[in-house]
């Protein structure tokens, strides 16, 4: 994101930047807010994050619920057909990466590919290390939380 963030600010200096994250990208947007350091001033004048689940721990728990059960074959089902459109991109990945797996993930926790790209070891330290329920508080760009909820 750090980089993201830079290339775009370098390549128009002159642009008042923002940045808009929905779900995961939200959790990735917030998580990045809430760790920069003052030496390291963010270069965004401000931020949306839209139904961020701000604890993956939680929020992977609550996928196996009522509902959701639905959502994550749905999202698993997408993902699947995304990387199967470029999986031979993947086939020379070294470490703890099954495309086999991947490409016939049933839910999103099978699927894993975002573990393996941020160097995790397994669904579960990813979730646990990459939430940003506890980096929000650092945040100090202006941001707005919209999130969906149920009755």
């Amino acid at each position: 994101m750090y980089e993201v963030v830079a290339h775009v600010s370098n390549r128009y200096p002159a642009a008042n930047l923002s940045a808009i994250g929905w779900s995961l990208g939200a959790n990735i947007l917030v998580r990045y807010l809430g760790r920069l350091q003052e030496s390291h001033s963010c270069l965004l004048s401000g931020a949306i994050s839209l139904c961020n689940p701000f604890n993956l721990v939680i929020s992977d728990e609550d996928f196996h619920k009522g509902f959701n059960n639905v959502y994550d074959r749905a999202l698993a089902n997408s993902l699947r057909k995304i990387f199967k459109k470029h999986a031979l991109l993947f086939e020379d990945m070294e470490g703890e990466f099954n495309i086999s797996l991947v490409a016939n993930a049933k839910t999103v926790r099978e699927y894993g590919l975002t573990r393996v790209s941020f160097g995790f070891k397994s669904v579960d330290d990813y979730y646990s290390n990459s939430s940003n329920s506890d980096s929000i508080t650092n945040v100090c760009t202006p941001l707005l939380c919209i999130q969906v909820s149920s009755f």
